[in-house]
């Protein structure tokens, strides 16, 4: 028997920056900082085996919190860099033999740098069109022992 739990979940999102919304509509995020936090909370706590819902008789439950901060500096219309910090926070309920573990754990992710570059960008009265490339490093900064 395998058991999987269901996710809910709820996203928030808050951008810092020099009016971004208004250079966006210009065609461009101009030059300068940005930043801002993003959030996202997960409740994993229905019960599924194989593909059909089950009773969940002991209450057992993951709720997941995992927050981005983020900031990074406009060069210019087409070049930009992004620093990405994630701050993750967990907690659960599960059986284990005959006993309930109860558990929570916390810290820091593994931290991202972005590059994105605008290769080519076309912009209509009713449309735009725009060809990015993304690249990125990832570094080990997260705890793996779990």
């Amino acid at each position: 028997m395998r058991l999987h739990l269901l996710p809910t979940s709820l996203a928030l999102f808050l951008a810092i920056a020099t009016p971004l919304a208004a250079q966006q509509a210009q065609g461009g995020n101009g030059k300068g900082w940005f930043g801002g936090v993003a959030e996202q909370f997960t409740h994993f706590g229905s019960l599924q085996d194989s593909g059909h819902r089950i009773d969940n008789d002991v209450n057992q439950h993951l709720d997941s919190s995992v927050t981005q901060i983020f900031g990074g500096y406009n060069f210019n219309d087409q070049l930009a860099v992004q620093f990405n910090v994630p701050l993750i926070s967990r907690s659960w309920v599960r059986p284990r033999g005959t006993v309930m573990d109860h558990g929570s754990l916390s810290g820091v992710g593994d931290v991202t740098l972005i590059g994105n570059y605008t290769v080519y960008r076309r912009e209509k009265e009713t449309s735009t069109f725009s060809w990015n490339l993304l690249g990125g490093v990832k570094f080990p900064t997260g705890d793996a022992s779990r």
